[in-house]
């Protein structure tokens, strides 16, 4: 199948999945990022709302700036709300953190718990942390957190103890 065809996902389907109806708009992840998905979390703007600041993996801020740097194989990069952006914004963590997929989970609790630490301990600056620490309550981060580390709903030992741990972090 020819990706630069306009008619591949169509093509995609009758091949593979005859017997299930098209849905393209969970094929979007394989297209190319658009102008305006790109502009999201782009150097060029003059404001960021707290809630679309991005993340790695250890918790550390990624800016716009270096977030374009980033190559996409360094496995910060995903098909959220700006795709083109490398990093992830707590909301996004908060809703990996209830994945059934255990390696999933434990990489976005970890990471929220180094998040949460930097956020109160002031490490992001006065200003920026405050708005995080502001974001916990919305998110449903520290709720997922305590799910997760409760023995009765999660089976999972590495995830729970990550989840322990961004608690004590916390």
């Amino acid at each position: 199948i020819d990706l630069n065809q306009s008619d591949w996902k169509e093509r995609l389907h009758d091949k593979y999945f005859p017997n299930l109806p098209l849905e393209s708009d969970k094929l979007k992840w394989m297209e190319p990022v658009t102008e305006e998905e790109d502009a999201q979390y782009s150097p060029m703007l003059r404001f960021i709302a707290p809630s679309e600041l991005r993340f790695d993996f250890q918790g550390r801020l990624i800016t716009p700036k270096a977030s374009v740097m980033i190559d996409s194989s360094e496995g910060l990069h995903h098909h959220s709300d700006a795709p083109g952006a490398a990093g992830y914004t707590l909301a996004e963590l908060s809703h990996l953190s209830r994945s059934t997929v255990p390696s999933q989970r434990c990489i976005a609790i970890s990471s929220i718990g180094k998040v949460l630490y930097r956020a109160k301990h002031n490490r992001f600056g006065d200003e920026i942390s405050k708005s995080i620490r502001d974001l916990v309550e919305p998110t449903g981060v520290i709720g997922n957190l305590l799910d997760a580390s409760d023995e009765k709903k999660t089976k999972h030992l590495a995830t729970r103890t990550m989840a322990v741990e961004a608690l004590w972090l916390w």
